[in-house]
């Protein structure tokens, strides 16, 4: 019997569109799963030039030229921001005899070292007889000195971050300046005050890994210096023929030395925290107010060649000796302190020793004399001996 089934055929029409949206479907697919081309980056912009400004009217002229918003009032400071400076010497922003207010802020700088030639320093930011200056989150690295003031007054340096410079921040004859939430590592100092730079703040920045000194105030007064953390340095916090000067609740943690005060007098040491340092080491100094809280150290807190200080409400565990005064330290106040774990001594005062030792010596002395006078003239001699024994007495 003969198969009576009907077969159609394909309509090639039909074929070739599904054909073809086959292919433009996985065309799509697969040009949607191509990486996105590459466009390189744009070029980074050329390093800025070196700006040098000397005077108020060069600098409201060099703003115009550089397009610098701001006119200088303390309203509308004139606002340097965003560059990119790298030289071989010389300063990259220098800024002199100025009395309009600016900005400096968010500047790379990098590369100042010293000129040979000339005789002078490299600096990222130097200012020079400059008052009204914020400088405010730059990066200066690798150069002589990250900032430098001199002779300028009531500035603002805040911010900014000083790596592998000789110095980080220098002042030097600058007075009521604002340093602080730096970080400053670099060779010698991260951040000095020297030559009368007096009644400055030097609060809240993190100075560790200075090979030398991370804060060092050398021949001034009136500073405050608080909160700042140093760790790792030569000498966390070191004072040098300075006076009246606050040190207050610093961390100096893992420095070979604390706290060091030498020929420095009347300063106050107070509320600070000292770990696996020497301590507080003062040579020579006088009439000044010590309160750190050391732990952890060789000798806690360490007076040399130091007279009228008070060190007292101190926490010094863990020492080998918690308190040290050598034999010429005198007239110090020591009272109030806790001692916990120190493997020696807490307190050993060879001054204090060495005077028992001498009124031991001087009261046999006079013992002799007294007799030789009592037999050779009588009680009026008495009187006599005892003024000398007073006299005497006061001497040591």
């Amino acid at each position: 019997m003969k198969d009576l089934t009907l077969y159609s055929r394909p309509n090639p029409i039909l074929v070739a569109v599904s054909l073809t949206f086959i292919l433009m479907t996985s065309g799509l697919v697969y040009y949607l799963m191509l990486p996105p081309p590459y466009t390189p980056p744009p070029p980074p912009p050329p390093p800025h030039a070196v700006i040098a400004i000397d005077g108020d009217a060069n600098f409201s002229d060099t703003a115009l030229l550089e397009g610098w918003p701001g006119d200088g009032s303390p309203e509308n400071p004139f606002i340097i921001d965003g560059l990119d400076i790298v030289v071989d010497w010389g300063n990259l922003i220098s800024i002199s005899n100025t009395r309009v207010s600016f900005t400096i802020s968010n500047c790379n700088l990098t590369g100042a070292c010293v000129n040979t030639m000339y005789g002078t320093d490299g600096t990222g930011i130097y200012l020079n007889n400059v008052t009204n200056g914020e400088l405010v989150n730059n990066i200066c690295n690798s150069n002589w000195h990250g900032i430098s003031l001199g002779e300028s007054d009531h500035n603002t340096v805040v911010n900014n971050t000083c790596l592998f410079n000789l110095n980080a921040i220098v002042l030097g004859n600058s007075d009521s300046n604002t340093v602080a939430n730096n970080t400053c590592t670099s060779i010698d100092h991260g951040i000095a005050l020297g030559g009368g730079s007096d009644y400055n703040i030097v609060a809240n920045n993190t100075c560790n890994s200075n090979r030398v000194i991370a804060i060092h105030l050398g021949f001034v007064g009136y500073n405050t210096v608080a909160n700042n953390t140093c760790k790792y340095n030569g000498i966390g916090i070191h004072l040098s023929g300075s006076a009246d000067n606050i040190l207050e609740n610093n961390i100096c943690c893992n420095n070979s030395v604390g706290i060091s005060l030498g020929e420095s007098d009347h300063n106050t040491v107070v509320n600070n925290t000292c770990i696996n340092n020497r301590g507080i080491c003062i040579p020579p100094s006088w009439y000044g107010v010590v309160t750190p809280h050391p732990g952890g150290n060789d000798i806690g807190i360490s007076l040399e060649e130091s007279d009228s200080n008070f060190v007292v409400d101190n926490i010094c565990n863990n020492n080998e000796i918690g308190i040290y005064l050598d034999d010429e330290s005198e007239f110090n106040t020591v009272e109030n302190n806790t001692f916990s774990g120190n493997t020696e001594q807490d307190i050993v005062d060879e001054w204090l020793a060495h005077r028992e030792e001498k009124e031991l010596a001087h009261r046999e002395y006079v013992g002799k004399q007294l007799v030789w006078f009592l037999a050779g003239c009588g009680m009026i001699l008495v009187v006599s001996v005892i003024v000398v024994v007073q006299f005497r007495r006061m001497e040591i």
